[in-house]
């Protein structure tokens, strides 16, 4: 079954599995779990590019009814070697939410800079209907939101050249999805590690991807159309400066956002046309932090929903400055969820919450065959 495509993005919810206790009122409800072997499992039945296919098109459903989630700003809980985040939101049938943390140090001690989990609820009965490991999920919405941008905001007259700065984990997710939805030619690249470019080198070649090693960020803004960012370093930084910019370039700034963390030079960012998908929650975590409050940015949806331009002249700079919002998390968990349906093998089912004879009695459940 590997290669299957199902059509995803009109599904809006599927009903949690029931059982009834005949004879009784008793209502089992099943939730499904999947844990990391089990994600790996089903994307590779599924295939990659036929996922991010998939959370594409989940996505650009969703952006186009913005109006109907409930949204906040996610919350957060800082530590001086990260941070720990909580991302919630719902629709009115669907509630969703990912906790993710983000420790740039932890590769140092062989662990992964970013882990996830997620879960999909009922919005009419507050029941879990999903829970599961988001790490391998966010690395493909990440990439997914990235590459639905590029594939409308890039220049008009690219050359399909796509230039990433920081090589690591989320890297080689970044281009696989720019080549499943734009015509990727070859990929500029750059990174302070030599280890993670060789890896990411010999990722890139297993897609037919042309790959050109760059020595500074520099020299691969100059070689390409499109930029990404991809560096972890708990910092303000200035990877980019105004004068390594060619006219009409877009840069996607999606490196591990949090306060006190950015990528570009405050000169790019108040030069350029600053698309955002949560502006509350980009100015506290997002490349706006390097901004005054009434620099004009544009929001995503407003974009997409209406003939607001990306740019006004084909000069301009563009900047989408990703911070990763709850929105896409629930997108990729409906996929997700869509996708057991037809892969039930790939998930675990349980009898997650209590089923009691009298919902008014938990304890008296509590207590039967002690």
């Amino acid at each position: 079954m590997k290669g299957k495509r199902l059509c995803v993005f009109m599904v809006f919810f599927l009903e949690p599995c029931t059982i009834m206790d005949s004879g009784s009122a008793l209502r089992q409800v099943i939730m499904w779990l999947m844990d990391s072997h089990q994600v790996k499992q089903l994307i590779q039945s599924v295939g990659l590019n036929v996922l991010i296919q998939q959370v594409v098109d989940r996505l650009k459903f969703d952006f186009q009814r913005w109006s109907s989630f409930q949204k906040s700003a996610r919350h957060a809980i800082y530590h001086p070697k990260g941070v720990l985040e909580l991302m919630p939101c719902a629709d009115d049938t669907l509630y969703s939410f990912k906790y993710v943390n983000g420790h740039p140090e932890n590769t140092h001690s062989g662990q992964l800079c970013v882990a996830a989990t997620g879960l999909l609820a009922n919005q009419v009965d507050g029941y879990p209907l999903l829970l599961c490991d988001m790490t391998w999920l966010t690395a493909v919405r990440t990439a997914a939101m990235a590459a639905w941008v590029i594939e409308w905001a890039a220049p008009e007259h690219h050359q399909g050249r796509l230039g990433v700065i920081g090589t690591g984990a989320q890297a080689a997710f970044v281009v696989e999805a720019v080549k499943t939805l734009w015509p990727l030619k070859v990929c500029y690249y750059m990174d302070i590690d030599r280890q993670a470019m060789d890896q990411f080198e010999a990722h890139v070649s297993t897609m037919g991807v042309q790959s050109v090693r760059c020595e500074t960020a520099a020299q691969v803004c100059q070689s390409v159309d499109v930029i990404v960012t991809l560096t972890a370093a708990k910092k303000h930084a200035s990877i980019i400066q105004c004068c390594d910019l060619k006219p009409g370039q877009l840069i996607c700034a999606l490196g591990g956002d949090c306060p006190g963390k950015t990528e570009l030079s405050a000169e790019v960012i108040s030069k350029s046309r600053v698309l955002v998908e949560y502006e509350p929650q980009t100015r506290i975590e997002g490349e706006l932090q390097n901004c005054p409050q009434h620099h004009d940015v544009f929001a995503l949806h407003e974009v997409i929903q209406s003939s607001i331009p990306v740019r006004e002249h084909p000069d301009d700079w563009v900047v989408f400055d990703s911070v990763g919002f709850a929105i896409e998390d629930f997108s990729m968990l409906v996929v997700l969820y869509t996708l057991i349906q037809s892969y039930p093998e790939s998930a675990t089912v349980l009898d997650w919450v209590p089923s009691v004879q009298d919902p008014k009695d938990l304890y008296g459940a509590l207590m039967v065959g002690s």
